[in-house]
């Protein structure tokens, strides 16, 4: 039923004030060819292609009307189109490895700067305390 009802809506309009962290709404109308027309809070800029896959607009319903008026410029193919590059599976799965990836490297990294658990700058720092005229080789442990 949902489907139906973004089919065959001329728009969407998300005139919401908060920042909506992803707007699952707008992605999912788009995926049925349908534009969405948003206030540019939160995710809408991130979603919404502005001009070619709907507008976003700022926080005031006469901007919000005026979009509507220009609304049939918009492809409903590009929608679909955006929508499947940006969120389908692939697109979703490559976004996914770049942070485990992200993730991994920084881990390693952070490893690099350890010995036995212990932060290297700490390990010399110590070890550099203990050095003396009578240990001149303890900076050698290291």
């Amino acid at each position: 039923l949902k489907r139906e009802l973004y089919r065959r809506a001329f728009c969407l309009l998300m005139p919401i004030t908060w920042d909506e962290p992803f707007g699952l709404v707008m992605a999912e109308a788009q995926a049925c060819g349908t534009p969405v027309i948003a206030y540019n809070r939160g995710a809408a800029p991130e979603i919404i292609v502005d001009g070619e896959t709907g507008y976003v607009v700022p926080e005031d319903a006469d901007a919000m009307a005026a979009a509507v008026k220009k609304v049939d410029r918009i492809d409903p193919a590009r929608c679909r189109r955006h929508v499947a590059e940006k969120f389908g599976p692939e697109a979703l799965a490559a976004g996914y490895l770049d942070v485990y990836e992200r993730m991994a490297r920084e881990a390693e990294r952070e490893r690099a700067r350890t010995y036995a658990g212990v932060a290297i700058d700490e390990l010399v720092a110590g070890l550099a305390s203990q050095a003396s005229e009578d240990k001149p080789d303890a900076l050698a442990v290291a």
